[in-house]
């Protein structure tokens, strides 16, 4: 959508912003930016970060830096008191 059509029609255009399909704005007939929902950003912003943040988790799995189960709860419980369940008759 041309800029000089958006601000003519920013009212109506922001009312039928589709939350899955982003609005390419142009000026002098090239792409200028994009008006989207919030809904979608958010939705965009989450996969973004969730993405990197798998990627990281593969590198460091890679790498081998990466914990047991029981150093994951021994670390946690260190640091907030119990929080396994325990089993009776364990010594824990």
């Amino acid at each position: 959508m041309p800029i000089a059509e958006l601000k003519a029609k920013l009212g109506e255009v922001m009312r039928g912003l589709d939350a899955r399909r982003p609005l390419v704005i142009t000026l002098n007939g090239k792409a200028a930016g994009v008006l989207m929902s919030p809904r979608e950003f958010d939705r965009l912003t989450y996969e973004r970060r969730f993405v990197a943040m798998l990627r990281e988790r593969l590198a460091d799995a890679e790498a081998g830096r990466v914990l047991t189960e029981e150093e994951v709860f021994d670390t946690l419980e260190a640091e907030f008191g119990p929080i396994r369940k325990r089993r009776p008759g364990s010594r824990r």
